[in-house]
């Protein structure tokens, strides 16, 4: 898979990280704001990234990845990540998605009409709430993937997350009381 990476700061350089420890990805290009180029070209030697931009529009147009990375600062997630879907790219947005519900709920419905991808770069697995989320789904019936599922094959999931997941994510004290 390959990802065009949007940014050059501290979030951007964790997720570069992070990203070429994983098999099969390749990051073609990075981009970032023109004041910030020699940073980017610096980065890029040392990610070995092959092509560095500074014109989101130039990026955008190239359709040189799957995805695009969006590692920039928070105010501007929304309005990159709606001119990212609106040319047709597959999105993933650094956390926060965005600053309101109704910017969240523009971008999935026009990532819907697009039909391309767009997810939030977080990983909610060892957060507290998690639990819940992972209680409640299969039974919510109001998630999209729970109901593109099979009740066995979301059965199967929930027995193996409630296997695997909970007993990590249960705080000791509640695992003490919920024997009882």
């Amino acid at each position: 898979m390959k990802i065009a990476v949007v940014g050059t700061g501290m979030i951007a350089r964790e997720a570069l990280n992070a990203l070429r420890m994983v098999r099969g990805v390749e990051i073609p290009v990075l981009c970032a704001r023109a004041h910030s180029r020699e940073k980017a070209e610096r980065m890029a030697q040392e990610f070995d990234i092959p092509h560095v931009v500074t014109d989101y529009a130039e990026l955008l147009a190239s359709h040189a990845a799957d995805f695009v990375y969006l590692g920039i600062v928070n105010s501007a997630h929304f309005d990159y990540a709606r001119q990212a879907i609106s040319a047709g790219w597959n999105v993933i947005v650094e956390k926060p998605f965005a600053s309101t519900l109704a910017e969240t709920e523009e971008l999935i419905a026009r990532a819907r009409a697009a039909q391309s991808y767009v997810f939030e770069a977080m990983t909610p697995l060892y957060m507290p709430n998690f639990r819940g989320i992972v209680e409640r789904l299969p039974c919510s019936g109001s998630s999209a993937s729970c109901r593109r599922t099979s009740p066995s094959t979301r059965a199967a999931t929930t027995a193996t997350l409630r296997a695997t997941l909970l007993p990590r994510l249960t705080p000791p004290a509640r695992a003490a009381h919920s024997m009882t």
